[in-house]
């Protein structure tokens, strides 16, 4: 079995709200994923991003 498989956008975020209860955080992430127009990708390349997104400075 594969260790990331492709997800959408809508589907990482919800999978993520199941344990990260921080919503403004996972909404922002969205926000800045879709206006990336990455909505389709490997799981573990959302949750590198994500984690990203987490350290990085608010604008």
């Amino acid at each position: 079995m594969p260790e990331s498989f492709t997800v959408t956008l809508t589907e990482f975020c919800a999978r993520a709200s199941a344990t990260d209860k921080r919503v403004e955080l996972l909404a922002g992430f969205y926000r800045d994923e879709n206006a990336a127009g990455r909505v389709t990708d490997d799981e573990s390349a959302y949750r590198a991003r994500l984690a990203a997104f987490i350290i990085r400075p608010s604008k």
